[in-house]
């Protein structure tokens, strides 16, 4: 059996190559007219979460591929932002980031690493933010009233009725743990009253 390439002439074979990866690059994206839609990846995706493209003996980053045929431009050094991550509230972050699988290129914008991070850090800062003004009750039913709210140093708030009952239990705890040293104690010295 002839290979397809033999039937194209030389000099044709990597221009013909170069477009069969983009066909299949393109094949593996599910595309949307919506501008503001992201545009999933449905080919394999890391550990990370992040789309991946293999491609011959690399594999690369699914949407720094598309950046680079959208723009013809290669983002060298600096990280492809995801945009749509910072306008969906919705997400869970994470390697589970629906996001991160995102491969249309007006969703990406190049930074440096460091600023790449940094909003990182205040999306997810903003997230527990919001999760946490969703909340109307604390984990035991009390509610979030602004005389029942003490702020940790961490920044976090605690629910004071259950600060006082977790300090509560706690006295409980040691004051049964004393009564039953105390109760060992003068079982221990009653039966050696009584063996003497």
């Amino acid at each position: 059996m002839t290979a397809l390439h033999s039937y194209i002439a030389k000099e044709d074979r990597s221009e013909v190559a170069a477009l069969y990866r983009v066909e299949r690059f393109w094949s593996l994206v599910e595309t949307s007219a919506d501008p503001s839609a992201c545009w999933p990846w449905r080919g394999q995706i890391d550990d990370n979460g992040y789309a991946t493209f293999p491609d011959g003996k690399t594999t690369a980053l699914a949407h720094r591929v598309a950046y680079i045929l959208a723009y013809n431009e290669d983002p060298g050094d600096l990280t492809l932002d995801h945009l749509c991550h910072t306008l969906d509230t919705n997400c869970p972050g994470g390697v589970e980031c629906m996001h991160r699988r995102c491969v249309r290129p007006s969703h990406q914008e190049p930074v440096e690493r460091g600023e790449n991070t940094r909003r990182a850090i205040r999306l997810i800062t903003e997230a527990v933010r919001r999760r946490e003004d969703r909340r109307q009750t604390c984990k035991h039913g009390h509610p979030w009233i602004p005389e029942n709210i003490s702020i940790r140093k961490n920044g976090a708030r605690r629910c004071k009725i259950c600060h006082r009952d977790d300090v509560r239990r706690a006295k409980e705890k040691m004051q049964a743990r004393q009564a039953e040293a105390v109760k060992q104690e003068s079982l221990l010295i009653h039966s050696w009253d009584s063996a003497a």
